[in-house]
């Protein structure tokens, strides 16, 4: 039960606390998402990145917003994490 009660917990602090939160707009929130996930670069990170990809272009993001939010981690995150997460990003443009 620990892990359903812990997957509540991410669900309202992550969607409730920070996604409610007044600032920016849901398409700049998922924008954010993507390239904190870049930087992140790791194989638990894969689905996230791909959600949130998709969930940038479903708030009006086009493909190149996206691109632009993974290559501006280039500096920060490195090659490496930048090709890989362009990669996961083409992936879900070509389900599109």
């Amino acid at each position: 039960m620990v892990a359903v009660d812990l997957g509540r917990y991410i669900l309202k602090f992550s969607y409730g606390d920070v996604f409610s939160t007044p600032g920016l707009d849901i398409k700049s929130r998922e924008l954010a998402s993507v390239a904190a996930l870049t930087a992140r670069g790791t194989m638990a990170h894969e689905m996230p990145l791909k959600v949130h990809v998709q969930g940038a272009l479903n708030t009006g993001a086009t493909r190149q917003e996206v691109s632009e939010a993974i290559l501006h981690m280039l500096p920060y995150a490195g090659f490496s994490r930048v090709q890989s997460a362009m990669a996961l990003a083409g992936e879900v443009f070509s389900q599109q």
